[in-house]
């Protein structure tokens, strides 16, 4: 099982922080990867939440269809593959923890590769954590220019 873990801060209310990340067409802009809701959640004031499926193309590989498994505003969201991919048991889990200062979001993904090949699993975490990390960092320094521009303002 490989298993990534990422966390990283954002000068922003938890509340903004998990629309960013939560909200699946704006997640694939953030890791210019092509996200597309293709299921609404059950839970018309959430769209993004529970039950809500949302497909990833990745070039060369057949488009992956993730799943919302686990839905708490402002707190929590985890996701599941459901079709397709290179790998199996694939779990993913965002954690948001909020304070006065703004937020941490702790996320982590496992998985498994469905070949055994040597080395499989690590360039695949490789290929997953890179273009999200960036996304977390691009995504807190928009944050960070925001806070800046306010604080100048007054």
């Amino acid at each position: 099982m490989q298993t990534i873990e990422m966390s990283k801060r954002f000068e922003a209310p938890v509340e903004q922080v998990f629309e960013d990340l939560c909200d699946h067409e704006k997640f694939g802009r953030l890791t210019s990867a092509q996200i597309v809701r293709i299921r609404d959640a059950s839970d018309s004031s959430h769209p993004n939440g529970l039950g809500s499926v949302r497909r990833i193309k990745v070039p060369g590989v057949p488009p992956i269809e993730e799943t919302v498994i686990r839905f708490e505003p402002n707190r929590r969201m985890d996701y599941t593959v459901t079709k397709g991919g290179p790998i199996t048991h694939h779990r993913g889990s965002l954690r948001f923890h909020g304070d006065a200062d703004g937020t941490t979001v702790d996320y982590t993904i496992s998985f498994e590769p469905k070949l055994p090949l040597p080395f499989l699993g690590a360039i695949l975490e490789v290929i997953i954590k890179l273009p999200i990390k960036r996304g977390l960092d691009r995504l807190a320094r928009s944050y960070t220019k925001q806070h800046v521009a306010a604080t100048q303002e007054n």
